[in-house]
């Protein structure tokens, strides 16, 4: 179908009962659960880092093993100004710890991998008893967009939020207009 992309598909794989027979002949059945089609429009830029608010909430540091320590904490995240023609289908979140003991220019910040948490269909996210090593400062979660035509914003466009890895009180906030 000229102009359009198919976006999304989901489907039920399912096998016989009983493998461990030798006799059983039966091979494996699928359904088609769920297409999506999408036209295809020329996609509208992303909205820039600096349209986000993202906070970090109910941030809870505990201390564990060998210095290291688990964060947890809710991350939400909105437009300053909502525009009625940006939909988002779903936003993938991502962690970056920043290390600060090694040399670096100055006015850089310390990089490392970012690594995939998870999608979200909703504008929040939880992370939960993540593992963060002791040489660990900070680490950055970044939210990167999607359209609803399964285009996404690039990492480092993406809005993102920084949150203090060192600090031991039970509960703290963290506002990031970033």
């Amino acid at each position: 179908m000229d102009g359009h992309t198919l976006t999304e598909i989901s489907a039920l794989c399912y096998g016989p009962d009983d493998l461990a027979e030798e006799t059983n002949t039966q091979g494996y059945s699928a359904l088609l659960g769920h297409i999506s089609i999408k036209s295809q429009q020329k996609t509208k830029p992303f909205p820039p880092a600096s349209s986000w608010v993202i906070e970090a909430h109910n941030i809870e540091i505990v201390p564990g093993d060998s210095g290291s320590r688990t964060l947890s904490c809710k991350l939400e995240w909105r437009l300053k100004h909502p525009e009625e023609d940006s939909v988002f289908t779903r936003y993938n979140v991502y962690a970056e710890k920043l290390i600060s003991y090694r040399t670096r220019k100055v006015m850089e910040e310390p990089r490392s991998e970012k690594v995939f948490l998870g999608t979200a269909h909703i504008d929040a996210y939880y992370v939960s008893d993540m593992v963060v090593g002791p040489d660990v400062k900070k680490v950055r979660f970044v939210i990167q967009t999607w359209y609803e035509d399964g285009s996404w914003q690039e990492l480092d466009t993406s809005p993102s939020v920084l949150v203090e890895a060192e600090r031991l009180s039970s509960k703290l906030c963290c506002c990031g207009l970033i």
